[in-house]
């Protein structure tokens, strides 16, 4: 009864609380009617393409014209504002057209301006009527002058990714300094729009991962009570963990399902909770949301919610207008994805993609991404997209219930899930290199480490809970290598405290029973990776002295400015926790800082003198520091609040606090997609792959620009010409990366695949021996991708079009936006 009386909101305070409510109110609709009257006046500029080129400009005087082609990156594309020089005495009538592409013969919208004399430099709108569907559109806009002195300077071709300049039709090496400007009620509608797609594609998750888990979670779980925070963060991931290992498992018995995979893990979570809810009357569920709308859970709860909803929405709003995943990883993820669909399953021959004929890779996140592709119909490749940021948003949510163990305090939890999901640049900036493997294991990572510390520490249903840790961490292992190292070193730190507790040291037995559980389902494919050539590289890693590595591999290994993983700020959490830890005699943060020193001297054994420098990389770690930093930070937000949050009044004024900060962080983490250093397919790339299948034979095969990397060791495609395989049906000169693990250096396959790219690389393709070489080899064409060989390449040397234009050797046969396909001649 004190209890309640201290809980009871005091009328004076109602009053208040009333009279603020009703001014908020009116405050909100006086806002309206000033503002909506005002929204079609309204415009948002989105500055596409702000360098403005000085060196030189094409003078639009004596009837030339000059255009630009674009993707609309919005919905209500309302108006283009072009950078323009003018030596004009007089005003001078400009008259914008704008069509579906540079070859099409009819205008979309035309549109006019003046520029008023005088005027020597500036950006000028020219406004069309709104296209309300603009979004993802390819547009050609072009302009003329209506009078001489008018000038469109030029900046350099790489200034922007899904267009080129042409002058007079013909595209140029060049970019245009332009504007896209949109009128904000179709951009709103179709940012609404997009919720229910949104939600539809979280549901498909949910429906894969979260009901499963949860159904296991139901039956094997601890005995004792968890929030829905904690059922949905370990449902997902023990969800998660079932995929693979139901892909080895039926493969083993000869079996691949293909679509029925999907419908398979449907059906398991559909029955769990069908018998779960059985004797469930709907009295009870009023019940259960009254209590927990009087209880203290509501305003952290309701803060968690916001701040998960304020992550998906920056997740996927960044990646709405991608063509593909990002990166070299990208392109071997949708790779091995699309034979999973293939196949129906695990596969061994690459072909028709890739002459490689061995899969021995961790296949986690693909078979995750395949069972999405199966059950929703996206293409394979925005599967692979889709699926790896659902993924960043659930690798957040995987770590809500270990912040609350650490913690004991939802207010921790929400405060790891602000700091990791919003205020971190980590795990957000995987997008850019699409290292989506590494994420789907962390968030398998968080679910075994509580399952282990639960089972060391729950007094009932051990035994239970021992399948439940063998499956996630059977899954893990076939998810990601590296991060079940992760675990391990987790396990490692947690064991001396955890052996402290006599009950933990009976549970013991039970720990050893889901090791070996988890060993015998990760057992065949452990051997199966044997016919690679990756356990091979992590002994020769492992064994190599610290004087004996290379110098690629202590560069590969190098740290890098700290503050690219994590704000200077956060890093300080370790030292304050490890103080207050100590204070108040708390072992979860001593527990996370342990597992942060064993990762650290893992991916450093040099500093121990010991061998194994590469086999856990710094950067690996790195990326990953935003897990210990949100458990941390939790931590210490739980020790600040724990009073105050007790309190109705100061809990609701917390949580809306911590959603004004998860606002800005959101802001933020749309910024940290970098298209510039990561993006291969641009738009440009995927009109003319459209171009390659309608006007190429089957058979043929593609010179793309390429690089050594790794030391050079292999080699990587360095533009679009890498997807060929993908986009096109057609074989490239560059296999997937992924093919120096799967065939030994001294392979002969390796080198037949390496030898048209390396000969190509140190001779020139225009050398008679390497054109000759070409055509034996089977190269038909040769394609330079909108990017121009400029991604990842360390060479500095790519395919030239002026080269293979003088070389009597080749013929253009496409040459649109910056992307050129040139025909070998004598290759049939």
């Amino acid at each position: 009864m004190a209890q309640m009386g201290r809980d009871r909101v005091h009328p004076s305070r109602r009053r208040v609380l009333l009279v603020a409510g009703a001014f908020l109110v009116a405050l909100l609709l006086l806002t309206g009617l000033v503002l909506v009257p005002r929204l079609p006046e309204w415009r948002f500029v989105d500055s596409d393409q702000g360098s403005v080129g000085t060196a030189k400009a094409i003078d639009l005087g004596q009837g030339a014209t000059a255009g630009q082609t674009f993707v609309a990156r919005h919905a209500g594309l309302t108006g283009i504002e072009f950078w323009l020089t003018s030596s004009a005495a007089t005003s001078t009538l400009m008259t914008l057209h704008l069509r579906a592409e540079p070859s099409a013969g009819a205008d979309l919208a035309v549109a006019s301006a003046t520029i008023p004399a005088g005027e020597r430099s500036g950006y000028l709108r020219l406004e069309i009527t709104p296209l309300s569907d603009s979004i993802g559109h390819y547009y050609y806009a072009w302009i003329e002058a209506q009078g001489p002195g008018i000038a469109l300077p030029l900046a350099e071709g790489a200034s922007y990714l899904d267009g080129a300049v042409y002058q007079d039709g013909q595209p140029l090496d060049a970019q245009a300094a332009f504007r896209l400007v949109y009128a904000p009620a179709p951009l709103i509608q179709d940012l609404l729009g997009a919720v229910p797609k949104a939600l539809g594609l979280l549901g498909a998750f949910l429906l894969l991962f979260a009901l499963p888990g949860w159904a296991l979670l139901e039956r094997l779980g601890p005995a004792r009570h968890l929030s829905w925070g904690e059922r949905l963060g370990l449902a997902t991931g023990i969800g998660l963990a079932l995929v693979p290992l139901l892909m080895l498992w039926t493969a083993l018995a000869g079996l691949r399902l293909g679509v029925a995979y999907s419908w398979l893990l449907v059906g398991m979570g559909a029955a769990g909770v069908a018998w779960k809810a059985r004797t469930w009357r709907p009295k009870q569920w009023g019940k259960t949301l009254g209590a927990w709308a009087h209880s203290q859970a509501v305003a952290p709860d309701v803060a968690l919610l916001a701040l998960l909803s304020l992550i998906l929405a920056s997740r996927l709003l960044a990646v709405r207008t991608l063509e593909v995943p990002l990166y070299g990883d990208g392109y071997q993820h949708t790779m091995i994805t699309q034979l999973l669909v293939d196949h129906g399953g695990l596969f061994d021959s690459w072909q028709p993609y890739s002459s490689l004929d061995r899969f021995t890779y961790h296949f986690g996140f693909h078979a995750a991404a395949a069972a999405v592709h199966w059950l929703t119909g996206l293409p394979v490749a925005q599967s692979v997209l889709w699926t790896g940021q659902i993924l960043n948003v659930l690798a957040i949510v995987a770590l809500y219930p270990l912040a609350l163990r650490i913690s004991g305090s939802r207010w921790g939890g929400v405060a790891c899930v602000l700091v990791a999901g919003l205020l971190s640049p980590m795990p957000s900036e995987y997008v850019n290199w699409g290292r989506y493997t590494q994420l789907a294991g962390q968030v398998l990572l968080p679910v075994a480490a509580w399952l282990i510390w639960e089972l060391l520490t729950d007094a009932g249903r051990r035994w239970r809970m021992a399948p439940l840790l063998a499956l996630v961490s059977g899954g893990l292992a076939l998810t990601h290598y590296r991060v079940l190292g992760f675990f391990g070193a987790f396990a490692l730190a947690l064991l001396p405290f955890g052996l402290q507790r006599r009950e933990a040291r009976s549970a013991l037995p039970k720990v050893a029973a889901a090791a070996l559980g988890a060993a015998v389902l990760f057992l065949p494919w452990l051997v199966h990776t044997f016919e690679g050539s990756a356990i091979r590289i992590l002994g020769h890693q492992l064994s190599t002295l610290p004087a004996e590595v290379s110098e690629a591999t202590r560069e590969a290994n190098a740290v890098g400015r700290l503050a690219r993983y994590l704000a200077p700020g956060w890093w300080l959490a370790g030292p304050l926790a490890l103080g207050w830890a100590l204070w108040q005699r708390r072992c979860g943060p001593l527990v996370v800082l342990l597992w942060s020193g064993l990762l650290v001297l893992a991916a450093n054994p040099a500093w121990l003198g010991l061998p194994g420098t590469g086999a856990i990389s710094n950067f690996a770690i790195l990326i990953a520091a935003y897990i210990p930093a949100g458990l941390l930070v939790g931590f210490l937000v739980s020790q600040a609040v724990e009073r105050m949050a007790g309190q109705r009044l100061w809990a609701a004024a917390l949580a809306l606090f911590v959603v004004g900060i998860g606002v800005f962080g959101a802001l933020q983490r749309l910024r940290d997609l970098d298209l510039s250093r990561s993006a291969y397919v641009t738009r440009p790339d995927v009109r003319a792959a459209a171009w390659i299948r309608a006007n190429t034979e089957t058979e043929a095969r593609f010179l793309v620009n390429s690089s050594p990397a790794f030391g050079g060791l292999t080699i990587v495609g360095t533009d679009g010409g890498w997807w060929l395989p993908l986009l096109t049906g057609r074989q490239s000169t560059v296999p997937p990366l992924n093919y120096a693990t799967e065939l030994s250096r001294a392979s002969a396959l390796r080198q037949q695949m390496e030898a048209p790219a390396r000969l190509e690389e140190t001779a020139g393709a225009t050398a008679p021996s390497v054109v000759t070489s070409l055509r034996t080899s089977g190269v038909t064409h040769v394609y330079i991708g909108q990017r121009q060989g400029a991604v990842n390449d360390v060479t500095g040397v790519t395919l030239s079009p002026d080269l293979l234009l003088r070389s009597g050797a080749y013929q253009a046969v496409y040459h649109e936006d910056r992307v050129w396909i040139f025909r070998l001649l004598g290759s049939d």
